[in-house]
């Protein structure tokens, strides 16, 4: 995601590594001192934050490129105040998280563990379908 006044939103299609690395990348970092291995970063400069609104904001304000999950943003997109960018170096879908229930099998499911996973299985597919929703009725782009 860049803002549209970023010289980013003028790319169309795949954007190469070699050019977003001339721009400031907004990363979000952990608070810890272990922190993590980086993940999806491609450009050398980067400017870290810990939280995903501070990241938002940042992104708003053109202060550079990142990624940022589709539900955060659809109503920015369909606003026209935030602009998708394609980084060649992922591939379609590949930032997609998915979420498991992991139990043992020698364990059954009482109440509660049933009632929280049909619970979260229905949040989810809810707001998957208003992301999809959102983002079906904007135009889009060319590749």
């Amino acid at each position: 995601m860049v803002s549209p006044s970023h010289p980013l939103a003028r790319r169309r299609g795949r954007v190469e590594t070699s050019a977003l690395a001339g721009f400031v990348q907004i990363v979000l970092s952990e608070r810890n001192e272990l922190g993590v291995v980086d993940q999806a970063v491609l450009s050398p400069r980067t400017w870290r934050i810990t939280d995903l609104e501070t990241k938002r904001a940042m992104l708003l304000a053109g202060a550079g490129w990142g990624n940022l999950p589709e539900h955060a943003v659809c109503d920015d997109i369909t606003a026209k105040r935030l602009v998708e960018i394609h980084p060649a170096a992922w591939g379609e879908g590949e930032h997609t998280l998915h979420l498991s229930i992991i139990h043992r099998r020698d364990m059954a499911f009482g109440p509660a563990h049933r009632w929280l996973a049909s619970t979260l299985e229905a949040l989810c597919a809810r707001d998957a379908a208003a992301s999809r929703a959102a983002l079906a009725g904007r135009p889009k782009r060319k590749k």
